[in-house]
């Protein structure tokens, strides 16, 4: 009778980590006088420099634009869902209405 191998949590969760780690990647940014981590996937990094390079500004500008004071628990979130709506209202989703 062949034996079940048991792996622990922790190395299922360690090797969820180190996938996202070669998904996303993380940019220290500053908004406002507050320097924090953000990380993203490169796509969403390729966004944000797009749309600070149409309006002329730094991504640390275009974040102090997006992030409202106090910065959101999930800034993270909070950018992707701003880098979206900027490409939605770009392509007059009716979406946003």
């Amino acid at each position: 009778m062949g034996s079940i191998r048991y792996i622990p949590r922790v190395a299922k969760a360690t090797r969820a980590k180190r996938r996202l780690d070669d998904i996303v990647e993380p940019r220290f940014v500053r908004i406002g006088a507050r320097r924090t981590a953000l990380r993203l996937e490169p796509v969403f990094w390729a966004a944000l420099e797009e749309i600070a390079d149409e309006r002329g500004q730094a991504i640390d500008e275009l974040l102090r634009d997006i992030v409202p004071p106090p910065p959101p628990r999930n800034l993270t979130s909070r950018v992707r869902v701003a880098i979206l709506a900027q490409y939605w209202s770009a392509n007059d989703n009716p979406r946003l209405a």
